[in-house]
Formats: C-alpha cells, sequence, structure tokens
C-alpha cells in the first residue's frame, strides 16, 4: 500500500486493525480516512457492533437470506411466476409446502414430486 509510505508501519496497522473491528471488509478509502482523522490511535475495544468479528469473517463475502428478503421474496416470485405460466394448481401446492414445516427434511426431488403429483 502507498499509506507505508506516508504513514509508519505501525499508525497503517492499527488502522487497519480498527476498520476490521467494523467491518470484515474494509475499503483502502476507510483505512485513509482512519490514518487522516488519526483515529486509529483509539482501541477498538471500545467500538461496539452487532456482530462479533469472528463472525463477521466467517461469512465476510456471503450475503445470506437476508441480503434477498428473507427468502420470502423469492418465494412469492416463485408463484407469481407459476400464475403466469398458468400452472396455479402447482403455485397453490407450493405456497402449502412453504407452510409445512413437516416437509423441510425431505429433499428437493421428493418435494418436486409432491408438486408434480398435486
Amino acid at each position: 500500500m502507498k499509506l507505508a509510505d506516508t504513514y509508519s508501519v505501525t499508525r497503517l496497522e492499527a488502522a487497519c486493525e480498527k476498520a476490521l473491528a467494523y467491518t470484515a471488509t474494509p475499503s483502502f478509502r476507510s483505512i485513509r480516512t482512519i490514518l487522516k482523522t488519526g483515529s486509529e490511535k483509539w482501541k477498538p475495544e471500545n467500538i461496539t457492533g452487532n456482530i462479533s468479528n469472528d463472525k463477521a469473517n466467517a461469512f465476510a463475502f456471503t450475503r445470506g437470506v437476508t441480503y434477498y428478503g428473507g427468502g420470502n421474496m423469492v418465494n412469492e416470485a416463485t408463484i407469481s411466476k407459476l400464475h403466469e405460466m398458468k400452472l396455479s394448481a402447482m403455485a397453490e401446492a407450493y405456497r402449502q409446502q412453504m407452510g409445512d414445516s413437516a416437509l423441510n427434511g425431505l429433499s428437493f426431488s421428493d418435494r418436486f414430486g409432491l408438486l408434480v403429483d398435486h
């Protein structure tokens, strides 16, 4: 990093540590801002976040179900598409399957077979 030419390695390491306390994927810009303001001197232990740094790093590049609306948006889009394809009976069977937790243990093939047989 060119920041090492302007700032000491110790300050740069401290800025990176602070940035990682906030997010698992810090940007060059955020590290540069931390160095410009001198806020790398504050201890990361004083920072409170919603999740631990270990959890953030474990899933740093995974969007997860909350990114896509908790999965409900995808299910509703699928149901809508089935209705558009004139497969209303299959759409209703799919909606029923989503509400029946007893079917969660079935494989995709078994669940799909139940939809087709409906």
